[in-house]
């Protein structure tokens, strides 16, 4: 499931996030501002709440964008990775086709040549896409991190917990969603009062204080099947 893999390289976000950084204590601070009402909400009767990351990073806009962009990014250096892979391909046909002797040398050499340097290539490439992934996680999940500290505070909450789980009904059954529970972490939520749940909560005030690019279309607007869906 691409999107799950974006986020977590959330999927899945690439720079672009940093332009928030500078500004997210004026839109979120200590005393709320910047943060959307929670919709229907009751208080808790505990001090705690908790958050469903798997719902929280399928349903970040800007992350998902991000994401989106970064497979667009590997994809099409991918295509060009494959052209120079298929040229070295014919090439090696073309010198084991050829007679012995210095010519079939000189070719030899020039072909081991433009292999190994095609070989650093492909090194350099994997190394920057597993650093942009990285910088994507830390940005995505800085995001995240500064709007659970703001809801908590004016929640008033002692603990936050994330948890994994469906993030809806059609997803609750599936076998992703069980092998996810299931996983082993360091702390996991079985069962929780609805009132402290404040995932939703999460996601909306993402949403408004973290936006992607004016002009992209959030992937929850999108009509079904349209678009890129990593």
């Amino acid at each position: 499931m691409k999107k799950s893999l974006v986020i977590v390289a959330v999927l899945a976000a690439l720079g672009g996030m940093g332009v928030f950084a500078g500004r997210v204590s004026a839109q979120i601070n200590n005393t709320g501002s910047g943060v959307v009402p929670a919709a229907g909400s009751q208080a808790a009767t505990l001090k705690i709440g908790v958050v469903n990351m798997v719902k929280v990073l399928k349903s970040f806009d800007k992350a998902n964008y991000l994401g989106e962009m970064l497979i667009k990014q590997a994809q099409d250096e991918e295509t060009k990775l494959k052209a120079e892979d298929q040229t070295l391909k014919a090439l090696e046909q073309k010198l084991q086709a050829m007679p012995t002797g210095p010519q079939r040398d000189a070719a030899e050499k020039d072909f081991q040549d433009k292999k190994f340097r095609f070989s650093q290539v492909m090194m350099d490439y994997r190394k920057k896409y597993q650093e942009k992934q990285g910088e994507m996680a830390v940005e995505v999940w800085d995001n995240i991190e500064r709007v659970i500290d703001v809801i908590a505070k004016t929640r008033s909450l002692e603990l936050v917990l994330t948890y994994p789980d469906a993030i809806d009904e059609k997803t609750k059954k599936q076998p992703a969603t069980a092998f996810q529970k299931l996983a082993p972490s360091g702390a996991n939520v079985a069962w929780s009062h609805p009132g402290l749940d404040i995932t939703d909560h999460v996601i909306a005030t993402l949403n408004h204080n973290f936006k992607p690019p004016a002009g992209t279309v959030p992937p929850s607007n999108r009509a079904p099947g349209s678009g890129t869906n990593p």
